[in-house]
């Protein structure tokens, strides 16, 4: 094992789910429209996914977090700035907090093998959010820097490419099991779910874990 390949938002830092989509959604309430928070969910989310897909021409989180915003808004006839909205969710990103058990378990690990983090994020959001938690790594990939999302393969290979890591040499460890389990192992690279919650669903990953804590002696059977 020669690197550890990490997803930052929901694996290293908090993220509270839905909160950028239900501002969105008291902005529209607030000019005077009902809005199904269900239905309005369900259709926020099949947006981004639609335009991170691979086919898709590719547009950065704030552009399409902007555009997305932006549709709505005029859908409800809501008068306010897509763009200065985008800008204020995303920059409220910056004072995330990283999970209580990651530091130590980084800088544990980063004694046997480098530690890699790639994010579906903007270079800037990431960036902040590092600088205010300190996150050790050695190297630092988003989509906006790759131009593509996860699970697109692309996103894995084109890191391993640069890291000059094949497949069997690398780790990827993530909470999304559609972004951080199905593409990584399409490629052969060994893959761990962190399941904070203790779900226990199976997604092909090769191991689950609870805490950042038990990576390290999953690392070590490598």
């Amino acid at each position: 094992m020669k690197a550890i390949i990490f997803d930052v938002f929901g694996t290293l830092i908090k993220v509270e789910k839905g909160n950028s989509a239900r501002t969105v959604i008291s902005h529209i309430a607030a000019s005077g429209v009902d809005v199904d928070e269900k239905s309005f969910l369900t259709e926020w989310r099949s947006y981004y996914a639609a335009r991170t897909a691979p086919e898709c021409n590719f547009m950065t989180e704030r552009e399409i977090f902007t555009a997305r915003i932006k549709m709505f808004y005029e859908r409800y006839g809501v008068s306010r700035n897509a763009q200065e909205d985008c800008d204020a969710m995303l920059s409220a990103a910056f004072s995330r907090t990283a999970y209580d058990d990651v530091i130590a378990t980084l800088n544990e690990l980063k004694k046997s093998c480098s530690i890699i983090l790639g994010s579906n994020t903007d270079n800037d959001v990431l960036n902040a959010v590092l600088k205010t938690n300190m996150i050790p790594a050695d190297k630092i990939y988003t989509s906006e820097n790759l131009r593509c999302y996860k699970p697109n393969p692309r996103f894995f290979r084109m890191i391993l490419k640069d890291c000059a890591l094949t497949a069997d040499e690398a780790m990827f460890v993530g909470d999304n099991p559609r972004d951080d389990i199905s593409g990584p192992k399409a490629l052969g690279i060994k893959t761990v779910l962190i399941d904070r919650s203790g779900n226990g669903e199976l997604h092909g990953q090769d191991h689950t874990i609870a805490s950042m804590h038990e990576l390290i002696s999953i690392a070590q059977m490598y």
